[in-house]
């Protein structure tokens, strides 16, 4: 069986735009489908979850001004307006993201799409050529509460979910994707 699994990375504006201007991608989410039309669908039925990531209370590093207020107003988005299951978390540390990693690693199955939204630091270890996200718990002198963009993608993959969409508002978030080779396709992948 082929494994669906795709990562694509917006900026911050990309993604608003995406979600203000391309509404028809998740308007099917709000028609009212017949009985008939939904045993016809089956399992073409999909559960749209999101996991927002705002951080700006760090306790060693520059806090920042806007990344939970932007969390707070994707999540809202989301929800209120395309029905995705939100889990919001806010200054969030290291143990908090992998946890909700994991437990949507052990949840979601084929009939789920996962939208993951990070808004934080972002750092980039150019001698090891690895990008991570940096929770409200990380320092600068030591990486031991950073969380790597292999361990992300490494969770990523082994998710079940129909398709998997990561939005980082960070620096360095290019490093998510930059070599990661996609396997192809089922023909059933568009639906």
């Amino acid at each position: 069986m082929t494994k669906r699994f795709l990562v694509s990375f917006f900026s911050f504006t990309g993604f608003v735009f995406l979600l203000l201007l391309v509404p028809q991608i998740f308007a099917a989410r709000d028609l009212q489908l017949s009985p008939e039309l939904k045993k016809a669908l089956g399992d073409n039925i999909r559960n749209y979850h999101a996991l927002v990531i705002g951080n700006n209370d760090y306790r060693d590093l520059p806090n920042l001004k806007t990344a939970v207020n932007d969390a707070k107003v994707v999540a809202e988005v989301l929800r209120d307006q395309y029905g995705f299951k939100t889990l919001v978390l806010l200054n969030a540390t290291r143990a908090e993201i992998l946890k909700s990693l994991s437990n949507y690693r052990k949840t979601l199955t084929r009939k789920d799409n996962l939208l993951i939204y990070y808004a934080g630091h972002g750092w980039l270890d150019k001698a090891g050529d690895a990008g991570y996200w940096l929770p409200v718990d990380a320092t600068r002198e030591d990486n031991i509460n950073w969380v790597s963009n292999s361990s992300i993608t490494t969770t990523l993959k082994a998710m079940l979910a129909k398709h998997v969409l990561v939005v980082a508002d960070s620096c360095y978030s290019g490093k998510l994707v930059r070599g990661l080779r996609i396997e192809e396709r089922t023909p059933d992948y568009i639906t």
